[in-house]
Order: structure tokens, then C-alpha cells, then sequence
């Protein structure tokens, strides 16, 4: 006795089965691609009560002066421009104690934090960097001086402007 009679309906039933098991990958797949940079748009730093899902981040031993005002001209920034509150705090001197339980951080000067640990050998002069590593975005300078014109570049081109360039 056959199942199928028809060979269309076969090749239909066998493709349908394909997809069906092929499902968890796609969708597996399609989680990867949308992990990108997490500051695309202005909702993105949002949650749910108007409160971000970020937090600002300086280094707690010896901060200077002038990352800590950076970092709290950011905070200030993204209240005026884009409604949200921000919290701020420093990176309370450890590297990867905090980095699995609050992924969302921006990290503003040279922090513990192995995301800007990572960014720091590249750095010379007045040299600065603006990037993203998972959903951390680093900010960090050579020197800061530095530190403080990537924080500026940060709020005229991503919080006020909404863009960057790549």
C-alpha cells in the first residue's frame, strides 16, 4: 500500500518537513543578525517605564576630573535630548565582577571593564574611540582630553543626531 499516491503530494509533504525542521536554525540565525550596534535609534536606550537600559560608567581609581564630567555631560544629554533617565555610577575598581549582571553600559574613560580594556593598546596621541562590543559602548580616549572630545562626538553625533559613522 502506498502513502502517497500523488508524487506532488509527496514532494510537498517532504519540503513542509524540511522547513518545519529547519525552523530553529532560521530563527537561531535571524536572532544573530539583529545583535547589532545597540544605539541604531533613539528607543533603543528606552525601556518600558522611560528609564534607559543603560547606565553611564567611569573608572573609580583615579578618575580624573575631566572624565568624570564627561560622563555626567552624557548623562545630562540623553535627559535633555532624548527624555530618559540615566543612571551613572563608577566601575567600583572591577573588571568582570559586573559585566555579566549589566550588560547595558556606556563606559566612559579608561574602566576596568574588559570591553575598554580591549580598545586600550590601540589608542595613541589624541586619539579616540567610539565602539561597540556586545551591548557595552566604550568611549575612550588616549589621553582625557581625549576621552572628553569622544564623549562630545557621542552626544552631537548619536544622541542628538541619531547616526554615526561607521
Amino acid at each position: 500500500m502506498k502513502l502517497f499516491k500523488n508524487r506532488r503530494i509527496k514532494s510537498t509533504c517532504l519540503v513542509v518537513l524540511s522547513l518545519v525542521m529547519l525552523l530553529p536554525l532560521l530563527l537561531a540565525a535571524c536572532d544573530t543578525v539583529t545583535a547589532q550596534p545597540v544605539y541604531d535609534t533613539r528607543l533603543n536606550f528606552l525601556t518600558n517605564s522611560g528609564m534607559s537600559v543603560y547606565r553611564v560608567v567611569y573608572p573609580m581609581e583615579n578618575c580624573p576630573d575631566t572624565v568624570r564630567v564627561a560622563a555626567e555631560e552624557l548623562q545630562a544629554a540623553m535627559q535633555e535630548v532624548l527624555g530618559v533617565d540615566v543612571a551613572i555610577t563608577d566601575d567600583k575598581g572591577t573588571a568582570n565582577a559586573n559585566d555579566q549582571f549589566q550588560p547595558y553600559e556606556i563606559l566612559i574613560g579608561e574602566t576596568a571593564r574588559s570591553a575598554t580594556q580591549k580598545v586600550l593598546p590601540e589608542l595613541d596621541g589624541e586619539e579616540f574611540v567610539v565602539r561597540v562590543d556586545g551591548h557595552k559602548i566604550v568611549i575612550v580616549g588616549a589621553s582625557n582630553r581625549a576621552t572628553y572630545a569622544g564623549v562630545l562626538y557621542f552626544v552631537e553625533n548619536v544622541i542628538r543626531q541619531g547616526t554615526v559613522e561607521e
